[in-house]
């Protein structure tokens, strides 16, 4: 079964990083790595939520995701 959510942010889009936290991802530690995005090297940071968070969470995100696809 699922044990966990993975997601990735640039540490850089700070509302991202925002974002996640409130819907209750947390930091994976020492997971951290730099990608190059055009010229620049952007640092990615690692994140996960537990299973149970992310049950709780889904019909709200499916509600909020889907809304505008089918209107």
């Amino acid at each position: 079964g699922l044990n966990e959510v993975l997601g990735e942010a640039f540490v850089s889009n700070e509302a991202s990083v925002r974002y996640h936290e409130r819907l209750g991802f947390r930091e994976v530690e020492a997971g951290r790595r730099r990608v190059k995005k055009g010229n620049e090297m952007l640092e990615v940071m690692p994140l996960q939520l537990s299973a149970e968070r992310w049950r709780e969470l889904r019909p709200s995100l499916d509600e909020t995701l889907f809304s505008e696809v089918n209107a």
